[in-house]
């Protein structure tokens, strides 16, 4: 959310804390939170770069109605992938561990 709000945007989280099931529950089943703003609308699913695949597939089969629906009124739908790599610096050890982000889109043709 920080790197988009950065970027102007309006951002709001959707997820929420079940404690009777103690797990997570997203907007629609997929959206962990929703960014506004320059005429669009976007829904971000935040997940290990690693897993970006599996969550894909998820919204596909498990969300595909609600997924549709977000599209078909002209919002869009990414995967914001994030995980950590070495990058090296002229210190003492030579590298830091930064973050980074990949950005998924899921295209409609994909549902």
């Amino acid at each position: 959310m920080e790197q988009m709000r950065g970027n102007g945007l309006l951002c709001g989280m959707t997820e929420h804390w079940n404690h009777h099931t103690a797990r997570r529950k997203d907007l629609f089943g997929f959206i962990d939170f929703i960014a506004i703003g320059r005429g669009s609308c976007i829904a971000v699913q935040c997940c290990a770069r690693s897993s970006i695949a599996s969550h894909r597939t998820k919204i596909v089969n498990e969300c595909n109605v609600a997924a549709k629906a977000w599209l078909l009124a002209g919002n869009t739908i990414e995967i914001h992938g994030w995980d950590r790599h070495a990058v090296p610096l002229k210190t003492k050890d030579g590298t830091r561990l930064r973050r980074r982000c990949k950005i998924v889109d899921l295209l409609d043709s994909e549902l």
